[in-house]
Formats: C-alpha cells, structure tokens, sequence
C-alpha cells in the first residue's frame, strides 16, 4: 500500500501540514518509488546492458538530495517511469491515488512525455506540475487531438 499519495508526491505537502512533518518524507518517498523503479528495469528487461544503464540513470536521480531542483527531477522521473512501465501505475491500485496514475499514464503523460524527453528532459518542475495539473483540474478532457485511451 502507499504510504504518501500519489498527489502529495508531485506536488508536495499541503501548506497546513508542512510544519507537522519532516521536510524530506516526499524526497525520501520519491527515492524509494525510484529505487524500486530502478529494480523492475532489470527485473522486467533483464541484466542487458542498456537495461543497466537506464537502472543506474534512475539510481542517480533517486540519490539527489531535498533541493527544490532535485525534487523536481525526482518527480519528473517518476512520471517518465510511470508512462514507461504500466507497474508504475499500477503501484497505486486500491488507494485514493488510482484514478489519478491511470489518468496520468493514459491520458496526460502520452501528450507531455514526447516532448519533455525531445527538450532533454528541461524544466523538470514544469513538466510535473503540468502533469498534475492537467490531470486534477480536466480530469477526463480530451487533451487537443489526443485520443482518450482505453
């Protein structure tokens, strides 16, 4: 089960309840999001080398520390692996944050991924509160000419 919704992580604590908990429980959360998503590279692509390397690519990130920057980065990178890897996605299932990562991996990074990845991977901080946006305030919306998946 989640410990920290899923919301919480990309956009951090609410305001009210910042002072009451240490400021690195979404840095460390992410972290350890990432870390698995490292593990499920080589679990799901075996020990190839560019399997390797995407696993330590996500390792890296996972070890930023609780800067602004970092965060973002962490964030970003969830949100790539969550558009990658349906277990991602799936990690939410049966929690109040399931409906937000389905639409997050169907609907909203298909449209925002591309071209975050074609910028390389610029503005990390954008690209997830983009994301967390447009899933929370068009929930169901079609996004331009994207197609509503299945």
């Amino acid at each position: 089960m989640a410990s920290v919704q899923l919301k919480t992580l990309l956009v951090g604590e609410r305001l009210w309840g910042r002072g009451r908990r240490a400021p690195a429980r979404v840095s460390d959360e992410l972290s350890r999001h990432l870390y698995a998503l490292a593990r499920l590279i080589i679990d799901v692509y075996g020990e190839t080398e560019p399997a390797k390397q995407a696993s330590m690519e996500v390792t890296v990130v996972a070890e930023m520390g609780n800067a602004r920057e970092e965060v973002a980065c962490k964030r970003a990178m969830l949100l790539l692996g969550m558009q990658k890897e349906p277990e991602v996605a799936a990690f939410w299932k049966g929690t109040d944050s399931e409906d937000m990562a389905e639409d997050l991996r169907t609907r909203v990074l298909p449209l925002l991924a591309p071209p975050f990845i074609k910028h390389s991977c610029q503005q990390p901080e954008s690209f997830a509160t983009l994301a967390v946006i447009l899933s929370e305030m068009w929930r169901g919306e079609r996004l331009s000419s994207w197609p509503l998946l299945p």
